[in-house]
Parts: structure tokens; C-alpha cells; sequence
């Protein structure tokens, strides 16, 4: 929010000046077996000398037992020997020596142990987190160490008795523990046209017939390291090869927790780098604390800062996080805002639509219970992420965005012209900290404005619930992912 929005001269500013777990679905999947050479028995009918970790790969047992009953064995035959022809061939190995700090490591850790508690795993969840090593020998080591000291486990254990077939194969590589002389699935960084049209094909192959190998398709996109530029390549590169998108097959053949990392890894914005577009001179008062896996989160108002030769700013608020994995966490502001005019004593919500933001245009809500959410966003960004174009702070140890809303003036100051004895506003603000493709954490709060005329006002700012969360409301989601398509991965 601009320290001078809602100006009659100046009506677009409406932010601050400044430089630019759902429940894991596995009912009907195939139980998978340890990897080893051997029979597999369908249905005590039909035996193919296939491995197990091939026949893992195949997730819908009951269709492929239809397609034996109408099929007959040999189609059977044929799509495993498919599934597990040899892939296009890989070389070298993701190895980039990642920067983590301890604080990394125990937010990677609490992560992991987060998605292997209780009932199901979530294997994704353990792969975005073990992708961040990036095969890295002393990272690994760092990794295994932080895990065992907090939840006195073995990693590699814990995961070889929660994971199986080609989900824990993709694991164990990822954590170093893949097997001497096997064919790694993840390969080095595209270097060049060859290595991206082999990416396309093997996606391709992932998802051509029955059947998807979600594990090719993440070992085929880790590479890229959501590199953008790479990324766009391999998009034309797939297009031009097969006539369709890439996102649309990746959307046609996934779901879930396997579809929102698969667009994860295709489309969301590299690793944060440490950046500040203001600062901060007082703190403010501290509203709210939170928890979340590898530090904590903080909302305060009454906060005080500068933006580059300009005086103090006062009267802003700020939510925070501070910890572990900052780089991958960012936050999505959401707004919506009411004005309630009282004219002849009587106390009625004004309508008013086409109000300048810094990303286009909104309405004023008239129904509290139906609010008018906008993503606070600022419209030249690259994504929702109120970090990308608004005041913040970006740490290697955390993030903070700041925010000083001001009223929209020429809508109070028409319902006074037109006999309004009072005016309020009040604009609602909601934060998401995301975290990778997962939302983790809520806070909210909203600003007020009680004006008895146009030029006698109490302001007022008050913050509202917060916690932890697995995800973000399908209210607030559907308006993103209609502002930000490309960011439809986050949930």
C-alpha cells in the first residue's frame, strides 16, 4: 500500500512508494515392493520377469487388470516393457554446492519428518525438500546430522521404510544413497539444445499411453533448477516436437500434491537473493507470533521506516518471517475494502467500482460476507509475491514486507458531498507465507478509518487471527491463480 494512495490527484497509487497439504490421495494405487528383479504376480494370472520398481511405476493396479482381462497378456507385457524401456541417456550429476545454514538444515529436516509423520507419506514434500542439496556430499552430511540429532533417526532409514519403488529410488539419489554403479535419474544441468530436446522427450515418454511416471518427469525437470530461461526453451522445444504445451500434458496426467510440485519445477521463480527497498527505523509493536517448520513469524504495527532520501514513515505494519529456507518463502498480501457512509442516521455500504491499485483496478466490497479479494501485488511484477515490487526486506535469514495503506479520498469525499455526517473505511489485508508450492502460514489484519469529515480522521490499525495452515483458501487461490495463471502450483 502506498504512503500516498487514494489521492484525488493521483488515484492509481494504491501502494508504497518505493522501488520497483491436502490429504495424500492413494486409495487404488499399487503397493510397492522393494526394488529387486524378480515375478511380479497380477491377479495370480499373469507373471512377467520384470522388476519391481518397474511394476511400481504403474499406479492404478485395478486398470491395469482391466487391460489384462481385454487385453490379454501380451498388452500387459507391452506396457510394462514400455515403462521401463531405457530412458534418453543422462549424464553427469545436479551438483551446485548449495549455501545452507544450520537453519536450512533444520527447516529441511522438520519438513521431511513433517511428511513421513502419521498416516500416509507425502513424497513430494520430502523431494522439494531433498532437491535443496543438490547431491552435494557435505550438504547431505549436514542434512543426515540435523535430522538425527532432533528426532535421534537415521534419515536414509526412515525414508527406505516409508518410500519404495521408483519414489524411493528418486529419494535415495537425492540424498547420495542411490547404489553404486546405477543409472543416475537425474542428470546434469541442460547444457545445451541436445540435453533440452532429451528433457522433452522424456517427458513425453513419461506421460505417452496408460500410465504416468511421475518420477521421470520430476528427474527430467530437477535439472533445469527453475532456471526461466531454460525453462522457456524446453516449453518451445516440447511444443514444436509434439504440437501440444507441456503444462497442459503435465495438467492432463497429474493431480494433487504430484501435479502442484511437477508446476513447481516447470514454473516457479528461482531462489530468492538478499535484497532491501527500505529502512527500517523503529519496530513497532509486536501483534502476533507464529511457528512454522525452521523459524518463526511475526506481525507488528506502529512500525517506522525510510525509502531512500525520504523522512520517516510511520504508521506502517509488517509481517515477517525469520529462520530457515527464507530464500524459497515469500509473501502473498490479498486485499479487500469496504466504505460505510451514514447519512440521515442511517448506515449504508457505498459502491464503487474501477478504484486505481498498483495492479490494476478493484471494487469496493458490499457484502462483508462476500468479500472482493485483489492480490496486493504490485502489476509489473512476475508473480503475486508482494516481495517482487513493494517494500521489503530479504535477508539470508528471512523475509519482511511493510505496508502503510492510505483511504481512497475521492470516494469519502463525494459521500460528504452527497450529506454523509460519518464515513468509514476499512481495508482488509490477508498474508500467506509460501513456502515452495505449499502455504504455510496465515496472518491478518485490517486498517480503519473513521472520518467526521473530510479533513478530521482517527486511523487505526488492528490485527486479526493468525496461525498455521496447509493450504490457501479456495477463495483467496482462485483469485490468484485469475491475476497469476502461471502460479496456479501454489496451494
Amino acid at each position: 500500500m502506498s504512503t500516498a494512495t487514494h489521492q484525488a490527484s493521483e488515484p492509481a497509487a494504491r501502494e508504497p512508494v518505493g522501488p520497483a497439504a491436502p490429504a495424500r490421495q492413494v486409495a487404488g494405487q499399487v503397493e510397492n515392493a522393494p526394488a529387486a528383479t524378480g515375478t511380479w504376480l497380477l491377479t495370480g494370472v499373469y507373471q512377467s520377469s520384470v522388476s519391481l520398481a518397474s511394476a511400481a511405476t504403474i499406479r492404478d493396479r485395478a486398470a491395469l487388470v482391466g487391460l489384462q482381462r481385454t487385453a490379454g497378456n501380451a498388452a500387459v507385457a507391452r506396457l510394462l516393457d514400455r515403462r521401463r524401456a531405457t530412458p534418453p541417456a543422462r549424464t553427469g550429476t545436479i551438483q551446485r554446492a548449495p549455501a545452507l545454514t544450520a537453519d536450512d538444515y533444520a527447516a529441511l529436516a522438520e519438513q521431511i519428518h513433517k511428511a513421513m509423520a502419521g498416516w500416509g507419506t507425502d513424497e513430494e514434500a520430502i523431494f522439494v525438500s531433498l532437491q535443496k542439496l543438490e547431491k552435494d556430499a557435505t550438504a547431505i552430511a549436514a542434512l543426515k546430522k540435523a535430522y538425527q540429532d532432533t528426532y535421534k533417526e537415521d534419515l536414509e532409514a526412515e525414508i527406505r521404510s516409508e518410500m519404495s519403488g521408483s519414489e524411493c529410488d528418486l529419494a535415495l539419489e537425492l540424498l547420495g544413497a542411490a547404489g553404486a554403479g546405477k543409472t543416475p535419474m537425474v542428470g546434469g544441468a541442460p547444457a545445451g539444445a541436445a540435453d533440452i530436446d532429451a528433457a522433452a522427450q522424456r517427458l513425453h515418454t513419461a506421460m505417452a499411453g496408460w500410465g504416468t511416471d511421475e518420477e521421470a518427469i520430476y528427474a527430467a525437470l530437477l535439472p533445469f533448477n527453475r532456471d526461466a530461461a531454460k525453462l522457456t526453451t524446453l516449453k518451445t522445444t516440447y511444443k514444436t516436437k509434439y504440437s501440444t504445451e507441456l503444462e497442459d500434458d503435465i495438467k492432463g496426467e497429474m493431480s494433487s500434491d504430484e501435479l502442484a510440485y511437477a508446476l513447481f519445477l516447470l514454473n516457479a521463480p528461482a531462489p530468492r537473493t538478499p535484497v532491501a527497498t527500505a529502512t527500517p527505523t523503529a519496530a513497532g509493536t509486536e501483534q502476533h507470533t507464529g511457528k512454522v517448520p525452521g523459524g518463526d513469524v511475526s506481525l507488528h504495527t506502529g512500525a517506522t521506516m525510510t525509502i531512500g532520501a525520504s523522512g520517516p514513515i510511520t504508521d506502517t505494519f509488517s509481517v515477517g518471517y525469520k529462520g530457515g529456507q527464507s530464500a524459497d518463502s515469500g509473501w502473498i498480501q490479498f486485499i479487500w475494502s469496504e466504505v460505510v457512509s451514514t447519512k440521515a442516521g442511517k448506515d449504508q455500504w457505498v459502491a464503487a467500482g474501477g478504484l486505481g491499485t498498483s495492479n490494476g483496478t478493484m471494487d469496493l466490497t458490499t457484502d462483508p460476507d462476500n468479500p472482493k479479494y485483489k492480490v496486493d501485488s504490485e502489476a509489473s511484477a512476475k508473480g503475486p509475491f508482494y516481495e517482487e515490487g513493494f517494500v521489503s526486506v530479504r535477508t539470508a535469514t528471512g523475509t519482511t514486507i511493510y505496508d502503510r495503506p492510505e483511504a481512497f479520498s475521492d470516494v469519502i469525499n463525494k459521500e460528504f458531498d452527497a450529506g454523509a455526517t460519518k464515513v468509514i473505511e476499512r481495508d482488509h489485508f490477508d498474508q500467506f507465507l509460501v513456502r515452495d508450492y505449499k502455504t504455510i502460514y496465515h496472518t491478518s489484519l485490517y486498517v480503519q478509518w473513521v472520518y467526521t469529515s473530510k479533513t478530521t480522521v482517527a486511523r487505526t490499525t488492528n490485527p486479526g487471527a493468525g496461525g498455521k495452515v496447509d493450504e490457501m483458501p479456495s477463495e483467496f487461490r482462485n483469485q490468484m491463480i485469475k491475476e497469476y495463471p502461471k502460479f496456479e502450483y501454489i496451494q
